[in-house]
């Protein structure tokens, strides 16, 4: 792979992208990630899997409409089908899985079972959960391997209890402790930034990391349909306050903040304005390929990811508990839209990937830069309701 002419190539498409050539940079961006990772499967498929619709927590600006409205139980899938569903994906050769939820240790069963198949195979594991259920599940949570195992912290004492309930930040930092002496690898903080918990990031960050925790990954929060506007935190100031914030900390932790156009669009805009993209960039190498700028690449490592080609639908999709398939996070916010595009109970695995990567991708793709484009303009950006 020559990462300069990638980086290039992406910068090109900020550089050249407007609300008359959306299709064709769309077109031009679907044939380079084909020649990058293969078709008609990726060298990095995945799915995200939403093991259950439940959750222990209420927090306001989850993107998830069962949060906030109440919704219809949909009946979930047995253990024999979710055996089922993991082993075909397997032999169609997907590589990358991360176990969801809502809160995935609601529904330890599914998660063993889910893990039972991963387990020996050349795949790359993560699981993301609010940490108070790791107590009582440590003592088998153990016994796996994940590349990332998430606990999702929103901010230092106060500013987490403000979204996840008052007593939640000890919970779930005593859950990480738990989790460390327990032997649990590769311990990561899923962190979304709020307006309201950037002033004490930095005390955050120190204090998980003498707790065990290795890897931050930092996210912007968004808009949805139903979630809470106030704690949406998509402008520049916020950035560079979180830049500002991310300094002298301990060296033994990476960090990772991460923007993309599906959720923070409107930050990318404002960063291209303001000549970001004119810096020198590095590259990911893997699905999806973004931009990295380095802000410090000693101890602690610091990289700022921004996703420029649109891998969704190719790379991947969403499966939820009752057999969906959803997009990764758009469909999950609204009630006309959580059945998704099609039922792993009533099509093969490869029929669902066929219709995703060959009839989705392209709509998506499309859609995905006449966005984008009304983003580096400045322009008022309508509200996403669905990518297809």
């Amino acid at each position: 792979m020559n990462y300069e002419e990638l980086i290039n190539f992406q910068k090109d498409i900020l550089k050249n992208l407007n609300s008359e050539n959306f299709k064709e940079i769309a077109s031009l961006a679907r044939n380079k990630i084909k020649e990058l990772y293969g078709y008609p499967l990726p060298n990095g498929a995945e799915i995200g899997i939403f093991v259950n619709d439940d959750c222990n927590l209420k927090c306001p600006h989850c993107y998830v409409v069962s949060t906030h409205k109440k919704v219809c139980q949909r009946e979930p899938m047995k253990l024999k089908d979710w055996s089922n569903v993991i082993k075909g994906a397997l032999n169609l050769g997907v590589v990358h899985y991360s176990i969801i939820g809502k809160e995935p240790l609601l529904n330890p069963q599914v998660v063993k079972q889910i893990l039972d198949e991963l387990k020996g195979k050349k795949v790359f594991c993560e699981i993301i959960t609010n940490g108070i259920m790791i107590p009582e599940n440590a003592h088998w949570l153990k016994d796996y391997k994940f590349d990332f195992f998430s606990i999702s912290f929103d901010g230092y004492k106060e500013d987490h209890d403000k979204i996840r309930g008052k007593g939640n930040y000890a919970k779930s930092k005593n859950a990480l402790i738990i989790a460390k002496e327990s032997g649990i690898e590769n311990l990561t903080i899923s962190h979304t930034i709020m307006p309201h918990n950037v002033k004490n990031l930095d005390k955050m960050i120190k204090d998980l990391a003498n707790c065990g925790a290795k890897y931050f990954s930092l996210g912007f929060c968004f808009p949805a349909e139903h979630n809470k506007k106030d704690f949406v935190a998509g402008k520049i100031g916020i950035y560079q306050e979180v830049i500002d914030k991310l300094k002298n900390l301990p060296e033994t932790i990476d960090i990772s903040l991460n923007i993309s156009v599906e959720n923070n669009a409107r930050l990318i805009g404002e960063l291209f304005r303001n000549g970001f993209f004119n810096e020198k960039c590095a590259v990911t190498e893997d699905l999806a390929p973004a931009l990295i700028k380095i802000i410090s690449n000693d101890h602690p490592r610091i990289a700022l990811q921004i996703s420029i080609l649109p891998t969704m639908f190719y790379s991947g999709f969403r499966l939820e508990c009752d057999g969906s398939i959803l997009d990764h996070c758009i469909d999950a916010q609204s009630l006309e839209r959580r059945k998704g595009f099609g039922n792993i109970k009533e099509q093969p695995f490869f029929k669902i990937w066929n219709k995703s990567r060959d009839q989705l991708w392209p709509q998506y793709t499309e859609k995905y830069y006449e966005y984008l484009a009304k983003a580096l303009k400045g322009e008022e950006l309508p509200v996403l309701k669905g990518w297809y």
